[in-house]
């Protein structure tokens, strides 16, 4: 992480002569993570990829966020922002129109870029965790997120903790979360019935979902994700890196196995 000072020259001596206590400008820049181990790719539409390989991993770069000496700016660590689309053309299109900002000079406009796109932090089963992974004080972290589950096993049989196609977030080699749409209580199964027996489909409207009137393929949806690096300085602004193209999936909302 990088601390920048700016000024305007004209101001600066106004500030030298007329205002003493006039400081400069403190800017803080964070690195974005930037090594992905499996990047999923839903072009190939509903025949989709191997359920094997629809994953998301990437490290995060707490090495290089964890060494300032900033004690105004606190480094939190890596989020995870999705959105769901059910028109892979509007999902591309918005992908590469991040991506050539990402690659620019005008990168830091890359977040605001998919907050525009109205892209939502990842959630988890039963708690709120803000930002996904916290920093660990210096050692970058490997990231695995899956998630939808093929053919998953009762929670109560013995094989469900072994099971290694079910949705989850590992961290280290430690799985700590299930990963859940931003409101926490919706799944990324969309063929599957929740516990209200409900489905969890994307519907037009929802803050996660870009509905289009003219679908790519029936019940197909897709998910892109982003990984991006945050912290704060001691006015409480919120500072983040550019973000990390992580890749997509496409879910069939018309089987229960993805």
């Amino acid at each position: 992480m990088k601390k920048l000072n700016f000024f305007n020259i004209s101001i600066f001596f106004v500030c030298l002569f007329l205002f003493p206590c006039c400081g400069l400008e403190e800017y803080y820049v964070l690195e974005a993570p930037y090594q992905k181990f499996s990047s999923p790719d839903a072009s190939t539409g509903s025949s989709g990829l191997d359920f094997t390989g629809t994953y998301f991993g990437f490290y995060t770069n707490d090495s290089d966020n964890s060494t300032s000496s900033a004690s105004a700016f606190k480094y939190m660590g890596t989020a995870v922002y999705y959105k769901i689309y059910n028109n892979y053309s509007t999902m591309n299109s918005q992908i590469s129109a991040v991506s050539l900002i990402s690659s620019s000079t005008n990168y830091s406009s890359a977040f605001p870029r998919l907050q525009s796109y109205g892209y939502q932090e990842l959630g988890v089963e039963g708690r709120n965790v803000s930002p996904l992974i916290p920093a660990s004080g210096g050692k970058n972290q490997k990231v695995f997120i899956r998630l939808t589950n093929y053919q998953e096993p009762a929670k109560n049989s013995d094989k469900w903790k072994d099971y290694a196609y079910r949705a989850k977030i590992v961290v280290d080699n430690d799985e700590k979360y299930i990963p859940m749409r931003q409101d926490n209580t919706k799944s990324f199964d969309f063929g599957r019935k929740n516990s209200n027996g409900d489905y969890d489909k994307p519907k037009s409207g929802e803050d996660d979902v870009n509905y289009s009137s003219t679908a790519s393929e029936d019940d197909i949806y897709y998910v892109a994700l982003y990984a991006v690096a945050v912290g704060y300085d001691n006015s409480f602004t919120n500072y983040y890196s550019n973000v990390l193209y992580l890749g997509s999936v496409p879910i069939n909302a018309a089987e229960e196995d993805n």
